[in-house]
């Protein structure tokens, strides 16, 4: 399977941030370089390329000096052997210590029937999951497919799948960004801007994915003005997903203090899985988790760390990320 940054689409979305993309075959296989030109010079990035060996990197150094490459960034998927750093040294790429991606994450196999699935939750992770079915209920947005940028109807081009008994109210794509905001201040990391989220959506179209999970009595209104989220129908959490070669990203995430208190990111993982299995996915890829090779980097990622070891994924670690300088 090929990564997410290797893809098309993710060439698509970089182009919108100022990235171009170049393409050439190695070993049958297609790799991806990403170029940012800054003035005469550029920077290179070559992020999780499928396959890594002599022929590679050669063709990686050769874009390079095409572009004058003042700094090449590498990211590789897989295992490096003892030959594979004699390689690397070769074509003066070394190991640092600032990775770009996140060098190491949980992928979920959905391959089994949901029931296996729920077992392989921990034991508070199907508490959690069962409180947040009580308390709370899900939608879930699809693209199909069309540019998204600039739409605000939640009607036009967008398929929705709810158990809402009631519609939403605004746009799919700001009650996400809202709660990314909201969960940003409270965990003090960078989001970033509004147009970058959105081009993320228009590169993927159908294969891009908004959840957003609500209070059970949403829309219910009470006696004298509205100033509950339930009574708002404002969501408490939210994801954006990515789909990309028969495995789904949880690429962002976002809840209030009031979705944290109902479970509410539980659903959404839950029906992200159910959504991702439905689509012809046999991996969640929960992108991200703490690092212990690298702690300035992920120091703030402890908390969902454990909130994601609690559905039973695989560990995966990657080798990091080395770089070449001109």
């Amino acid at each position: 399977m090929t990564d997410l940054r290797q893809s098309p689409e993710w060439g698509q979305f970089l182009k919108f941030l100022g990235w171009e993309s170049e393409y050439f075959i190695a070993d049958n296989t297609e790799i991806a370089v990403r170029t940012r030109h800054l003035g005469p010079l550029s920077v290179l990035k070559v992020q999780r390329p499928r396959i890594l060996n002599e022929e590679v990197l050669k063709k990686i150094v050769e874009i390079g000096k095409k572009h004058h490459a003042f700094l090449t960034k590498l990211e590789p998927a897989g295992e490096i052997t003892p030959e594979l750093i004699k390689i690397l040294k070769k074509y003066r790429f070394r190991l640092d210590n600032w990775p770009l991606l996140p060098p190491k994450t949980i992928v979920l196999d959905i391959t089994a029937s949901e029931e296996e699935i729920l077992k392989r939750f921990s034991k508070d992770g199907r508490y959690c999951l069962r409180k947040a079915q009580n308390l709370t209920m899900a939608a879930a947005f699809d693209f199909v497919g069309r540019p998204f940028m600039g739409l605000r109807n939640p009607d036009d081009g967008i398929t929705v799948t709810s158990e809402l008994r009631s519609p939403i109210k605004g746009d799919p794509t700001n009650l996400f960004y809202s709660l990314f905001v909201e969960t940003s201040r409270r965990g003090h990391f960078w989001v970033p801007p509004f147009k970058e989220l959105e081009a993320k959506i228009n590169a993927f179209g159908k294969n891009a994915l908004i959840f957003l999970a609500y209070p059970n009595n949403v829309g219910v209104q009470r006696n004298g003005p509205s100033t509950s989220r339930a009574e708002r129908a404002e969501p408490i959490a939210g994801a954006l997903v990515l789909i990309h070669d028969h495995t789904a990203y949880y690429i962002h995430a976002g809840s209030t203090a009031e979705g944290q208190k109902l479970e509410a990111p539980y659903l959404l993982i839950w029906e992200i899985i159910k959504k991702a299995k439905s689509l012809g996915c046999t991996k969640l890829d929960l992108e991200g988790i703490y690092d212990e090779r690298f702690p300035k980097l992920t120091k703030n990622w402890q908390g969902f760390t454990v909130f994601k070891k609690k559905f039973g994924g695989e560990e995966l670690t990657f080798p990091g990320a080395y770089t070449r300088y001109l």
